[in-house]
């Protein structure tokens, strides 16, 4: 069966999800090109990490120090106040 010239230049052209034919040096080139800016991104994403997590570990300190500190500091300072407490009406 033979094929009409118009169904003969549908299938030459690329469809709109395919890329045009390249060259193998054309297709190595944009592959280097797109690893270059996923690199780019990676290391991006790798600061923003990096700087998140130095946050955290900020917070967390702070938190230790302004909640728990204080709680553990309570628990021996306590019984001591109490004792001062209780030596002047003599129990």
């Amino acid at each position: 069966m033979e094929t009409s010239p118009i169904q003969q230049s549908a299938e030459n052209k690329p469809s709109p999800g395919q890329a045009p034919a390249q060259s193998p040096e054309e297709m190595l080139r944009s592959i280097q090109q797109q690893l270059a800016q996923q690199d780019a991104k990676i290391d991006a994403v790798y600061r923003s990490s990096e700087r998140m997590r130095k946050y955290f570990l900020w917070t967390l300190i702070i938190t230790v120090v302004t909640i728990i500190l204080p709680l553990v500091a309570l628990v021996f300072l306590i019984p001591y106040y109490l004792s001062l407490m209780q030596l002047p009406a003599g129990l």
